[in-house]
């Protein structure tokens, strides 16, 4: 919501409903994260803090106060801020997801790769966090790591054709053509005979993914 022109009128929002109510947390929360968007520091702090004397818990608000922290790369500070003791935030998706880019702003590769594992056991059907696990370990040259990852997370999805086409292309790139051609994925083989696999190129699902796609379902 606090995109390009839609800050004007998130601005708006937050004002009508202060004008209802001048302590509303949210709408103080609201207010303040616009401001610090717009790059007014001050008065983002100052809304922040009003919102927390009312909700000193306020997820919203606190984010706002350590992003600005942040933006002065006062990584620590920010932390001190998102977690303090006894807000029991420590699950909040919000809070991770602003924790682990507070981790990678600071290149602290042990703690983004103990945030991204805690993200994946909490969401194990969102894959925006394997992927990001998978993106470190590769960065980091931890190939064996990255494909087991991509492994798991294409077993997990069977019918997914494109998962299972991503450990190909992995290997491929990684390990070398002779690599992807040895370790077909079940994402890929599902529901195919063997039989009929065997007469589909594996360089066609390396280098022409639809065209293998076409021509498995053909076979199906």
């Amino acid at each position: 919501m606090l995109a390009g022109k839609r800050l004007d009128q998130a601005l708006e929002l937050a004002n009508a409903a202060l004008a209802f109510d001048n302590k509303n947390p949210s709408a103080l929360a609201l207010k303040a994260a616009v401001q610090l968007k717009l790059n007014n520091r001050g008065e983002a702090k100052h809304d922040a803090q009003l919102a927390l004397d009312v909700d000193p818990k306020n997820v919203e608000a606190l984010i706002v106060l350590a992003a600005e922290r942040m933006e002065s790369d006062d990584i620590e500070g920010a932390l001190l801020i998102i977690d303090r003791p006894g807000l029991g935030h420590e699950n909040s998706l919000a809070v991770l997801i602003f924790k682990l880019s507070l981790f990678e702003k600071a290149k602290e590769v042990k703690q983004t790769e103990s945030l991204l594992r805690k993200l994946v056991a909490l969401y194990p059907k969102e894959p925006m966090f394997q992927r990001r696990l998978i993106q470190l370990w590769v960065d980091q040259k931890r190939y064996d790591d990255a494909e087991k990852e991509l492994r798991a997370l294409a077993d997990a999805n069977p019918s997914d054709f494109e998962a299972g086409l991503n450990v190909v292309r992995f290997l491929q790139q990684f390990k070398g053509p002779a690599a992807a051609r040895a370790a077909p994925t079940s994402a890929i083989v599902w529901p195919f005979p063997r039989f009929f696999r065997a007469s589909i190129p594996m360089r066609w699902c390396i280098s022409r993914p639809k065209k293998c796609m076409f021509s498995l379902k053909q076979l199906r």
